[in-house]
This record gives structure tokens, sequence and C-alpha cells, in this order.
């Protein structure tokens, strides 16, 4: 059987990267060479001269699959002139080169690209909405390619059919050979797509229905109960699995919060790396509001900033670069202004409110604008702003002035600060519980038992002493603190927390009587030492609130 070809590119810039690239293309070849042949130009030309031209036409066209590993200098050299062929004058460098030949491959759906993100932040502009593969260690490079490939070949060699019209439902019969799951992240802020196999047809996973999936793990607890069951089922909104073993099963799942743990430390490192903070998304685009204004007053707004362009003179204050539709701040390379470094810092826009009645604008920043900028300035007050940056900027800085000048009050303008002031864990646990968003297993329930326990030996519960009997479905006439944490500790209690199919239900009840000792407004709160030591104890419950309200805020 004839090998596949596999090509690899990258930039011979740096000799650390060139020896990098080596080592990892010499394990990459142990995984594979039964079955690949791996085109590495460090093997041609250190045992023969050759024309690099035509080294890249000989091999690239032809090659299965392309690997890219991608760096600062390799991103330079394939955007140089912003079309990836370089200046026809000098002479090109081998990624310049291969780039053309990329741009055709990427068009051809037969052919596959797999982008690797060696060092930086950044991919060439050809291939920014192409999938690509960052791993914290080599070795977990290799596997993640290696899985890569054989995924690349046994979807061009499988059927593609679509689950989107009904949920598919899955026996795993001796027919089916083999089952299975895979993950791929898109560029920053990263978003997903996947592919469920069964043997040889493949199911497509969008972005919304990966996050369901994730959610789905998140709030349930899929390995528990599971003893002396004959068949071990997944259902989810779009498809149904039975595997006939556990060790199927289980891997099935440990592959899905395995590809969730990753997705949730990007976007984590997403929403700290620009400033994100509490806000959200106004669409999938990554926008985010900063503030709403009134139309007219928007425009003026406009035509304000336009008066400081540096088209007009120096100026000591910000620059702005000329638009009627958008706010451009931007610092030349000679001025006054000595605050900021030259360069681009920050664009904001206005769309027009969705309720027909309003003649409000929506202010907003785009992500997009900060990760193109930021690939050659650093985020940093001085050169690209942050989310943050840019809404403190507009804020403290441009608001004031405008009005100072313009003679209007500061309040013609409503902000969306990004640091609302939060309920106490315990009020956020008891809302996010009481909508039923999450499971809860039993040693939870337990944990909650064990504060409300606490609690109660704490503080008197007060004029609360009805509502919490009433929550807990108590029907004994307790009239003391002590005799509910009897009641609490009873076996009949206990077997009813244990017995029950509602958890959920029960979770947010006890809840509701933990916050008699935890709000703010309470007349018998705890101190705050025994709050975060209470806080520790259900540590699971607020993981999990987390993790789904993360996963809800980014999941179209």
């Amino acid at each position: 059987m004839k090998k596949k070809k596999i090509y690899v590119s990258y930039s011979w810039d740096d000799k650390g990267n060139k020896e990098r690239v080596k080592k990892l293309v010499l394990s990459l070849n142990d995984l594979l060479k039964n079955e690949y042949s791996i085109i590495f130009d460090q093997d041609i030309f250190n045992k023969q001269t050759q024309d690099v031209n035509r080294f890249i036409v000989d091999n690239i066209v032809e090659a299965d699959i392309v690997i890219i590993f991608v760096t600062p200098s390799y991103v330079i050299k394939a955007d140089r002139h912003d079309d990836g062929y370089g200046n026809q004058n000098n002479k090109r460098s081998g990624v310049e080169i291969e780039t053309s030949y990329i741009l055709d491959r990427k068009h051809q759906k037969k052919k596959s690209i797999i982008t690797v993100l060696l060092d930086g932040d950044n991919l060439p502009k050809y291939i920014k909405e192409l999938s690509f593969i960052r791993e914290k260690t080599d070795e977990d490079i290799t596997e993640t390619l290696s899985k890569r490939i054989k995924s690349f070949v046994k979807e061009r060699e499988s059927v593609c059919i679509d689950i989107n019209n009904e949920k598919l439902k899955v026996i795993d019969e001796s027919d089916i050979e083999n089952i299975d799951i895979e993950f791929s992240y898109e560029n920053e802020p990263a978003r997903l797509c996947g592919a469920l196999w069964l043997s040889n047809n493949y199911f497509t996973l969008e972005h919304y229905q990966i996050m369901h999936l994730f959610k789905k793990i998140a709030s349930e607890d899929a390995t528990s109960n599971l003893d002396n069951k004959k068949v071990y089922s997944f259902y989810c909104n779009y498809f149904n699995i039975e595997f006939k073993t556990y060790d199927l099963y289980e891997n099935f799942i440990t592959k899905i919060h395995n590809a969730m743990c990753t997705y949730l430390e990007s976007i984590s490192d997403f929403e700290a790396k620009y400033e994100i903070y509490s806000r959200y998304p106004m669409n999938n685009n990554y926008e985010f509001k900063l503030a709403t204004v009134d139309k007219n007053i928007w425009i003026e707004m406009l035509r304000f900033a336009n008066s400081f362009d540096w088209d007009n003179g120096k100026s000591e204050w910000n620059i702005f670069q000329r638009n009627d539709y958008y706010m451009h701040i931007f610092s030349p390379g000679i001025s006054y202004n000595t605050k900021y470094d030259p360069c681009e810092h920050t664009i904001l826009y206005g769309i027009n409110k969705e309720d027909f009645h309003s003649n409000d604008v929506d202010i907003y920043v785009k992500v997009k604008d900060i990760v193109y900028n930021s690939k050659t300035n650093k985020i940093d007050k001085r050169k690209t702003w942050s989310v943050d940056m840019t809404y403190k900027w507009f804020k403290k800085e441009f608001v004031p002035f405008f009005c100072k000048n313009k003679k209007y009050s500061k309040d013609i303008i409503y902000f969306e600060d990004s640091y609302i002031q939060k309920e106490d864990i315990f009020s956020q646990a008891q809302m996010f519980y009481m909508s039923n968003r999450a499971g809860v297993n039993k040693n939870e329930l337990k944990q909650l038992r064990e504060v409300l326990i606490f609690c109660l030996n704490k503080r008197s519960s007060g004029g609360d002493l009805g509502y919490i009997i009433n929550k807990l479905g108590i029907r004994e006439n307790l009239k003391t603190d002590d005799e509910i944490i009897q009641y609490l500790e009873s076996d009949k209690f206990n077997k009813n927390l244990m017995e029950s199919n509602y958890n959920s239900s029960i979770a947010d009840d006890i809840l509701r009587c933990i916050r008699s000792f935890t709000d703010d407004f309470s007349t018998h709160k705890i101190n705050e030492n025994d709050l975060e030591y209470l806080t520790k104890k259900i540590h699971s419950l607020v993981e999990k609130m987390n993790i789904v309200n993360l996963l809800d805020k980014y999941q179209h």
C-alpha cells in the first residue's frame, strides 16, 4: 500500500525553532512511519543541493496533508504585503513561496491543512478561520497531530450525515466498529467544531451543540450510579448512544470532559488577556457593550472626535483618525501627546438598539480589532487597549472632556460597568439551582445539610424559624433551632434526602434556609470567616455553577 505524503511548512529564521520542528517531525514519524511519509526539507537539503522552488513544487502539490508550524517569524513572512506572496522584487523566502500553494489547497476540500501554533498568539491572515493545535508540551503536540492526521484521512474516506434535523440514536452493536468524538479549536477567542464518528460515518458538531455537551458533562455526574448496568447510555439533545461496556462509555465521557477543560482554560485566558471581566458578549462575534447614549449625542461625539483629527495639527489631547461611522482612536508618530505611543489604540462603534421605540445607540468594542492590533503592539495603556482600558478611557477621559466642551451634564450617557456588585455565593447558588440548570448529587445534598446545621449552631434563626421549617417540609411541631438540628440529623430526614429524585429542588430549599444566615440584609448573618469556611464546604456546587455560567456566556 502506497504511503500518504505529509509536507511540513515552517520558518528557518530561528535556529531554536528549526531544531524544535526537527524533533517534532522525528517524533511524529515514529508514530506514523508505517502509514505516512513525512517530507522534511532539512532531511533533503542536508543530503543534497536542491532548488527551493523545485523542492516546494515537487512536494507540496502532491502532499496529502500539509502541517504548518506557526511562529511570529512565520506570520511575518506569510503576511508580507498582506497577500502572502511577498515583494516580487526581492528574493522570496520558502514560506512566501509555500503560501501561494497553501492558499490554493485551502479551497480544495480533499486537501488537508493542519496548523500548529508553536509560539506567539497569531496566525497568518489567510488561515485565520482554520482550526489549530496549541498544546503545552511537544509530546502533546505530536500526539494531537497524530490523531488529527488519522481523523483527516478517516473523514476523507467517510460519509458525513447531518444530525441537525432529527436526533440520532445509536446502539453499540457489533456492526458499529468504532464510536468516537473529536474536537477542534478555532482562532481567538476559541470557537469549537467537532465530529461524532460511527465507523465510516461522521456527524459534524457545531459550536452551540458542543456547548450543550459540555454543559451536560459539567452539570451531571455521568459516571455515577452505573453499577451492574448492562447498557450505559449517553443522552443529549442531538444524539443518544448506548454503549455495551463501561470502558467504552467512560472513554467517551472522558474525551468530552477533557475537551471542556481545555476550552474553559482558553476562555479564561481570553477573558484575562483582553480584560473582559464580567461583561457578556453582544453576539457570537465577541462584541462587548460599553455604554448607551442618544443617537444624536453619539453623532455629536463623532464630530467632536473628528475635530481632533491629526490632519488638523498637533494636539496635547487624544488624536483621532477621521471617520463618520465609528470613533477611531489613533496616535500618529509626531504629536504633543506624551501619554500614548504612536499606534492604533482602539475603535468604538455605535449600533441602534433593537427596541423599535428607542432612539438610543449601544456603544461597543470589537475583540477582533484588539486581536488584530495586538499583533504588532502589546496590550498596554500606551499601546493597544483592552476592553476594560477602552471603557475607562471613554468614561474617565473622553466623555468628561466632551461634556465640558459641549456643556452637557455627565448623565447623558449610561455606562455598562463591569464591576457589578454580586450577591453572596449562597444567594447566587440558590438562584442557579432553583432554575434546575445543573444536577445535585447525594453527597452535595449532605454538604448543604451540614452547612445549614453549622449556621443554626452559630446563630439563632430568630424570625426566620417558621420560614426554615416550611422550606424543609417539616410537619412536626418544632419550636427551636435545636429541634430543627435534631430533625436534620435524623434518619427520617436523611432517608428523604437520599431517596429523592428532585435533588435540585431540595438543594434550592436548603439554600433558601442557608440564605437566612448569609444575606446582607439578614439580622443574624454569620461572620466573614464562617462564610469563607462554608463556601469551601460547597466548592463542588460552586464550581459546577461557575462552569455552566461561563459556558452559557459563550454558547452562541
